[in-house]
């Protein structure tokens, strides 16, 4: 009836927007709060594939080329990570993270990267100010390094899709 190329441009006009919107903010969220998106994510890209119910994720956003819910949030955290090491964010920002180097005086190899600020409690790990460094210190060179922020996402993507 329907071609599962028509379908998967459904898919991305229609579903992929909503769980695109401020995911870098909500995505973050509990895994319980989360799963319910991530259980309907699948099925829709199950459905625009016309895949068996019990195909495996791996396969099911391998086949689509897709990120899953917590690739794309690790994704748009990582841009505003570079937006901010590239001053493309507003001034409110200017002083958000800090690198090791600012933190201690001591030149050692860590001196460059983002320090990893120390949690009180445990829902700290769930902000945008301790996940941003992680996942940033966390990134290959060649990525973290690149010319602009197209070629960033560009290559952000490829080594997401990797890690499915």
């Amino acid at each position: 009836m329907f071609s599962k190329c028509l379908l998967l441009k459904l898919y991305k006009t229609f579903v992929l927007p909503h769980i695109n919107y401020c995911n870098a903010v909500w995505g973050t969220a509990a895994p319980s709060v989360l799963r319910p998106l991530f259980i309907s994510q699948k099925r829709a890209l199950k459905i625009a594939l016309n895949l068996h119910r019990r195909t495996s994720s791996t396969i099911v956003f391998a086949t689509a080329k897709v990120l899953s819910l917590e690739s794309l949030n690790k994704l748009q955290t990582n841009i505003f990570m570079y937006k901010y090491l590239n001053e493309m964010l507003p001034t409110k920002f200017c002083s958000k993270f800090l690198c090791n180097r600012d933190v201690h005086k001591y030149d050692t190899r860590q001196s460059n990267i983002y320090h990893v600020p120390k949690p009180r409690i445990e829902i700290m790990k769930q902000s945008i100010s301790y996940r941003g460094p992680v996942l940033w210190n966390n990134l290959p060179l060649k990525i973290q390094q690149a010319g602009t922020l197209s070629c960033f996402k560009s290559y952000l993507k490829s080594y997401l899709c990797e890690k499915i």
